[in-house]
């Protein structure tokens, strides 16, 4: 296998990167010439238009690079092959950073080469591409991946690591460059989200429920909307789907909701950009209606996801279908502003903040809820570092909300 060697050759001057929508698309930061860009990451297979910013890629990066017709049969020929690319955005220009081949021979996936372009390294853009090649390796009936690398790359070496490959081999002289040895290592199962930071794991499923088409919503769908927030919050907030000014946006709570959202965070001490904001659809239902049963269980799963990578200590509810995920059974007239220890963190459950646009009578029990949010926080932030249990308030009858659908 190729590994990655630091030959450096100028790359991605005069990138000047669009306002990128936080929704579906990954968002890295470059290095090298491209430093302090914010650019747009999509990782996707390879074409046959990619190969020649593909070779450059791999002569840049290696002593022995590949011949540039041997890419194109991996594109058009070999069956076994698994090209993929990382492609950026920028100005309505795009530009081939990354590759990976991988072959799928059999139940084995085995890693031929890899190539981040020099200006752009130490960004996880090639942590990115292993994870999405092998992902799909894995999902196509792979048992396990192995791949070569240089004896004297160790940086390369515990990289792979990470990824829980061990060292299983070594093969003398492998190299003809200069008879240096490769070093066989293999991976037996997969787990990837366990070895990517909370950032890349909340990018790798955005870029997911992007592409998603698990429920009949992507039909209808302008922009997915993932979620945002911080990935070290201690609160996240989970509304109910997308409405139209999300769908649009690809950004949770733009609308109208979502100005009144921003002055109940503001009023319960807090700021948007603290707080991890989504919600327990990822697309809009059509005409804003109630989501279904098949809608909910196809996006809980990165739901899931999200809430185990941020493992936040709070959980704030707001509208009854996300209050239904921790509370099932229950009426959100009687236990909104209550709080509740679920496993090891505590939910508390709130009205939507569209119940009160739709439904005047019920803005005075928002208000009174958020004005307690703080209070309500400091005794959960407490009894979660003395792992004691919280008392909560009988619950109490109020007005029923409204379908915000």
């Amino acid at each position: 296998m190729n590994d990655e060697i630091q030959m450096y050759k100028p790359f991605g001057q005069g990138l000047r990167a669009k306002p990128v929508n936080p929704s579906g698309r990954v968002l890295r930061q470059g290095s090298g010439q491209a430093s302090g860009l914010s650019l747009q990451t999509v990782i996707r297979r390879m074409r046959l238009e990619d190969v020649p910013a593909v070779h450059a890629i791999d002569t840049f990066s290696f002593s022995m690079p590949w011949l540039e017709r041997s890419f194109r049969f991996e594109v058009t020929e070999n069956a076994a092959s698994r090209a993929w690319v990382a492609e950026v955005e920028a100005n309505g220009e795009s530009k081939i950073i990354a590759m990976l081949v991988l072959w799928k021979v059999v139940d084995e996936a085995h890693i031929a080469t890899l190539a981040v372009h020099p200006d752009f390294r130490r960004n996880a853009i090639g942590s990115r591409t292993i994870v999405e090649a092998l992902t799909a390796a894995f999902a196509e009936g792979a048992r396990r991946a192995f791949l070569e690398v240089r004896a004297g790359n160790t940086a390369a070496q515990a990289i792979y690591r990470k990824f829980g490959f061990e060292v299983t081999g070594r093969r003398p002289r492998y190299y003809k460059d200069n008879d240096e040895d490769a070093i066989l290592m293999s991976l037996e199962s997969l787990d990837m989200e366990k070895q990517m930071t909370t950032e890349e794991t909340l990018a790798q499923i955005a870029q997911e429920v992007a592409v998603c088409q698990k429920c009949a919503l992507y039909h209808s769908r302008k922009m997915a909307v993932p979620g945002e927030g911080p990935a070290n919050t201690e609160i996240m907030f989970i509304g109910e789907g997308p409405g139209f000014y999300e769908n649009e946006q690809g950004r949770p709570f733009v609308g109208a909701a979502g100005k009144f959202l921003d002055e109940l965070l503001a009023q319960a001490g807090l700021k948007r950009p603290e707080v991890w904001i989504g919600n327990v659809v990822k697309c809009r239902p059509p005409g804003n209606r109630d989501p279904l049963p098949e809608e909910l269980a196809a996006c809980d799963e990165y739901l899931e996801r999200q809430i185990a990578a941020i493992n936040p200590k709070i959980i704030i509810t707001l509208g009854r279908y996300s209050m239904g995920k921790y509370m099932p059974g229950v009426k959100i007239s009687a236990v909104h502003g209550q709080m509740r220890r679920v496993g090891e963190r505590f939910v508390i459950a709130m009205f939507h903040p569209a119940a009160a646009l739709h439904q005047a009578s019920l803005k005075p029990a928002i208000l009174k809820d958020f004005a307690q949010l703080p209070k309500l926080l400091d005794q959960a932030r407490a009894a979660l570092a003395k792992s004691a249990p919280v008392t909560v308030d009988e619950p109490q009858e109020e007005p029923k909300q409204l379908s915000l659908f």
